[in-house]
């Protein structure tokens, strides 16, 4: 689906309108998040195209999305910080590109038993490298 340019900007106008009218939620959305929004045309470009170039569906699922992100510490996530043997047994990586040329995300269900591991910790790891994937 094509995504205008100018759907992008007036997405962005009305985020910043409904924080400028409505203030920050609680918890304030991350910084990281706020420029993203300001200078990321791709990431907004997504919402767009997920909702049918439909402004206002966009929007709240760009505000909804902002909100979860800074509950659950998304911009805090790095290597450091998350379970290091679910990284070494290698649950799920990066490897390699399919057809089209896009980056392929494999988790080896094999290697989870439901129970074994706790749900945080995957949810994390997960989360970690979708956004390894955005750099």
């Amino acid at each position: 689906m094509e995504v205008r340019t100018e759907l992008i900007s007036h997405l962005r106008e009305k985020f910043f309108k409904k924080l400028d009218d409505e203030g920050p939620p609680d918890p304030k959305f991350h910084p990281a998040d706020i420029a993203r929004v300001k200078e990321n045309n791709n990431w907004l470009r997504r919402f767009l195209e997920h909702n049918e170039n439909n402004i206002q569906e966009s929007l709240n699922m760009l505000w909804d999305t902002c909100i979860w992100r800074s509950k659950f510490g998304t911009n805090e996530i790095t290597e450091e910080n998350v379970r290091k043997d679910y990284l070494d047994i290698g649950l799920c990586f990066i490897h390699g590109k399919d057809k089209d040329g896009k980056t392929m995300f494999v988790i080896k269900c094999s290697l989870h038993t439901k129970g074994s591991k706790e749900f945080n910790q995957l949810q994390k790891l997960v989360v970690y490298w979708f956004e390894r994937l955005e750099r």
